[in-house]
């Protein structure tokens, strides 16, 4: 699903209604809500375990950053397929047009129940961002800014204010972020990062395309910093 062709701003309130049938059509299963947990599974045991709290924190923004090709996205595809999975309404927000349906299939992400975005600009996908928030619809919002260095329009006042918003509807936002010189700090406004670093193609013969990759918890405001863990995911 596209926000539009056009650059409106403020955001254009046809678009964000659209949205918002659109998650009503994809509801939770009865007796799951977003919330109801302090953490969202991420469905990768090892991961899960170092973890603090057990997956990805509700009520906070969370930065899975690394290198290019260090595997990030295809993490952040396994977090959106896990929520799917519990019932959650999961959002993608893509800022760069590089989702890539035909790898996304392959890793079992099941397309008819994303809600994809396409917003023509980081400030349009910020306030999206912020207005499906306060819908208190999605149990999990991601936003790919990988490729993008954001030396402008994603200021720290504007991501306190987004991490207020994102407390008070107790949601799990991630945001997708490159690793290279010249990228502009998301700083103390993250509660958790996750650091992503390659390390090549899977030996097992049998899963032709999946890669091994190391995932490093660099900050976390429940504490347990620095530990790491060796996962070997399906390419995205």
């Amino acid at each position: 699903m596209s926000s539009a062709d056009r650059s409106p701003s403020p955001v254009d309130p046809e678009v964000v209604e659209k949205l918002r049938h659109e998650m009503a059509r994809r509801l939770r299963p009865r007796g799951l809500s977003a919330g109801s947990e302090s953490s969202l599974t991420t469905g990768v045991p090892d991961l899960d375990l170092l973890l603090p709290g057990g997956g990805i924190p509700r009520g906070e923004l969370t930065e899975i950053t690394g290198p290019p090709s260090s595997g990030k996205t295809a993490l952040l595809v396994r977090l959106l397929a896990r929520a799917l999975e519990r019932g959650e309404v999961a959002v993608y927000l893509d800022t760069t047009g590089s989702f890539d349906s035909t790898s996304v299939l392959r890793a079992g992400l099941p397309l008819k129940r994303l809600l994809l975005v396409r917003p023509p600009s980081v400030a349009v996908a910020l306030q999206v961002l912020e207005e499906l928030l306060r819908s208190r619809g999605p149990g999990l919002l991601a936003l790919d800014l990988a490729g993008l260095l954001l030396r402008r329009g994603l200021t720290q006042a504007t991501l306190f204010r987004l991490v207020r918003v994102v407390r008070e509807v107790d949601a799990a936002v991630v945001l997708l972020r490159d690793a290279v010189p010249g990228a502009t700090s998301l700083g103390s406004a993250v509660g958790l990062r996750l650091f992503c670093r390659s390390l090549g193609c899977s030996v097992d013969p049998s899963r032709p395309g999946a890669f091994r990759m190391r995932v490093e918890v660099a900050k976390s405001r429940q504490g347990s910093v620095g530990g790491a863990v060796d996962l070997e995911l399906d390419g995205a």
